[in-house]
């Protein structure tokens, strides 16, 4: 019997694969942009700790502030463009620093040099913040019923995290054999990758709650309805579990990032 190529459906499959090589691109940029501020832009500096720290914070700052009011947008906008809109950023802006990092080292400041990382980092993570939940309710979409739609989040989450295994010790030897900038073309590619996969997935029209009037004759969606409005916002205003939850997380992203930027810079050759 022949392999079943097919990951529930073919549009699923399609989606699953360019994210898949856009999710290894992404953990390989962050291991890529760790090592060359370690261990070339900051070199044998005594700030290289900080240095190296200040990516995970460009990437922290962009989650908190554009985190929580993404889905805001998204639920008002086209799901479709977001994720084609956000993939062509991301992939403009790292071919730009793929271009930049051509330049010699001496040839900017070091402050110049970490300044366009962190922009890039801030960019990417807010481009992120908007395409994750349009992706989400993507596949809901193109599900036919709550058992596939729970096996498409289960896929998605491993390749996720298959990506986050298997990007070290992908990164390490691209890096010191081929240099910073095949690493960073590499992340590139894959968000190319993942647009045209995107672009072929043939996207269901969503449907729209049928209206009714009520006793006062003013139109109200039937009754179980999806909100039209996200409310992430206003759950965190709402709820002190919530909000608990968001500062446990922040907290410990905040100590395991720091420990990590430690670890990279003191174990780097």
């Amino acid at each position: 019997m022949a392999p079943r190529l097919i990951l529930i459906s073919p549009d699923f499959t399609r989606l699953w694969c360019g994210q898949a090589v856009s999710s290894l691109g992404d953990m390989v940029f962050s291991t890529t942009l760790m090592l060359w501020v370690a261990t070339v832009l900051a070199g044998e500096e005594t700030w290289a700790p900080a240095a190296v720290s200040g990516v995970l914070v460009a990437g922290g700052t962009a989650v908190l502030v554009v985190g929580p009011i993404a889905g805001v947008f998204v639920d008002r906008w086209d799901k479709r463009r977001i994720m084609l809109g956000t993939e062509a950023l991301r992939g403009a802006l790292v071919a730009l620093l793929t271009a930049v990092a051509f330049l010699p080292t001496d040839a900017l400041p070091a402050g110049v040099w970490l300044a366009l990382v962190y922009g890039t980092v801030l960019v990417l993570h807010a481009a992120a913040r908007l395409f994750a939940p349009a992706r989400f309710t993507i596949i809901a979409d193109l599900m036919k019923g709550d058992a596939d739609r729970a096996r498409a989040a289960g896929i998605t989450q491993a390749t996720t995290q298959t990506a986050l295994i298997l990007s070290p010790p992908l990164t390490a030897p691209l890096f010191f054999a081929l240099g910073v900038q095949w690493a960073l073309l590499f992340n590139a590619l894959s968000y190319l990758v993942s647009y045209l996969a995107i672009r072929s997935v043939r996207i269901p029209e969503p449907t729209k709650a049928p209206l009714q009037k009520d006793s006062s004759s003013k139109a109200v969606a039937v009754e179980g309805a999806p909100p039209a409005e996200g409310g992430a916002s206003r759950t965190l205003r709402q709820s002190p579990g919530a909000r608990g939850c968001l500062r446990s997380s922040l907290r410990a992203c905040a100590s395991s990032g720091g420990a990590s930027s430690w670890s990279r810079c003191w174990s780097s050759p």
